[in-house]
């Protein structure tokens, strides 16, 4: 099995890439929410805020520090989809919350992206 690794500029245009998912985020929850009734969702209105300190201030810190060893592709893959997975589970909890109802397979979310992470640091360990 071969383990790619990265590059330092990896970090910088993946956290360019994060900023620009979270703007995203940010538009898509104002607009939802402009349509909602005047019901909000703290799910809906914070859903920005994941990919922003996840991803675009980790990837930021990376890129700023340099570290001797950076993560491998199949690491910084998982836990790119890890954040993905949170995301998601924040934009669908919002869309439940404002609709009124509940769902307990929401929780299948938060347990796949813990071992998404988890998964990420094993990888990333076992180099």
């Amino acid at each position: 099995m071969i383990l790619y690794t990265l590059d330092i500029n990896y970090f910088k245009k993946q956290s360019i890439i994060y900023l620009i998912i979270s703007i995203i985020c940010l538009i898509i929850g104002i607009i939802y929410e402009a349509f909602s009734h005047n019901v909000y969702s703290i799910y809906m209105q914070y859903a920005f805020v994941i990919p922003l300190i996840l991803g675009f201030i980790l990837s930021l810190i990376i890129y700023i520090v340099k570290p001797s060893k950076l993560p491998n592709r199949i690491s910084m893959d998982l836990y790119n989809a890890a954040i993905a997975t949170i995301t998601i589970f924040s934009f669908i909890k919002g869309v439940l919350d404002i609709y009124g109802t509940t769902n307990s397979l929401i929780n299948v979310y938060i347990i796949v992206s813990i071992i998404l992470i988890l998964l990420s640091i094993i990888t990333n360990l076992k180099k």
